[in-house]
């Protein structure tokens, strides 16, 4: 992925139109964050994605798709369970063992 690495934090921009400013670990500014209410939160939620992506190697989206996976298996083998639907423990294992792997490359 072709975005910048390392641990990012907000800092106050040295631009006079902007208020906060997201910066790299190398002092680069990734944007800066116009003087809005919610400029602290937006400050915070892209300093996140950054700093969670470069952690993992997965961007937030990817990570919202694993867990959407991973929760769908997970609930099949609950409702195998308390509805008594058949579904042989050999299959929601496989959906398990497969939501786990594509979660874990």
């Amino acid at each position: 992925m072709g975005h910048t690495k390392g641990e990012c934090k907000i800092s106050k921009s040295g631009h006079p139109n902007f208020d906060l400013c997201v910066v790299a670990e190398d002092g680069g500014s990734i944007c800066h964050i116009s003087n809005w209410p919610e400029k602290k939160a937006n400050a915070e939620l892209i300093k996140e994605a950054f700093n969670v992506t470069n952690k993992c190697g997965y961007t937030p989206r990817q990570l919202l798709e694993q867990r959407d996976e991973l929760l769908e298996a997970c609930k099949l083998a609950m409702k195998s369970e308390i509805d008594g639907s058949y579904i042989s423990a050999s299959n929601w294992w496989d959906i398990m063992k497969s939501a786990i792997q594509k979660a874990t490359q």
